[in-house]
């Protein structure tokens, strides 16, 4: 006996993507001077997570509480659902203690996310 099946993959639908959108997430949150999976003191990140893994580019924008945009990430033809921000910004400087908005942008729609992270003491052993 031979058996074949066929079969369509899954329609997506809008209420599917917003509720998707919803689960967009970023820990540790609050980020409180580290981290558990950082493997070393000078490895620190938090971690968005549940972005759409369907091969479509996202944008995050990382502004102060008082909207200074302090970094952008870009995920082009994204293929995981995490992405890591290394809390430094656009000139590769450590970020300041404080409140950051972040803003996601998706082929799918955007999603607001709000975290806080509170930065390790600075020690310069040499200068």
């Amino acid at each position: 006996d031979v058996f074949t099946y066929t079969s369509s993959a899954p329609e997506g639908s809008d209420s599917t993507a917003a509720v998707d959108l919803e689960k967009i997430n970023v820990f540790p949150n609050p980020y409180y001077a580290s981290n558990s999976q950082e493997m070393n003191r000078f490895d620190h990140f938090v971690t968005f997570n549940h972005l759409p893994d369907d091969g479509t580019n996202i944008t995050i924008k990382i502004y102060t509480i008082d909207g200074v945009m302090v970094r952008k990430l870009d995920a082009e033809a994204n293929d995981d659902q995490y992405l890591r921000w290394d809390l430094r910004n656009s000139s590769n400087l450590p970020v300041a203690s404080g409140p950051y908005v972040a803003h996601i942008e998706t082929a799918h729609g955007e999603r607001i996310v709000k975290l806080y992270v509170v930065q390790r003491n600075q020690v310069v052993q040499y200068y």
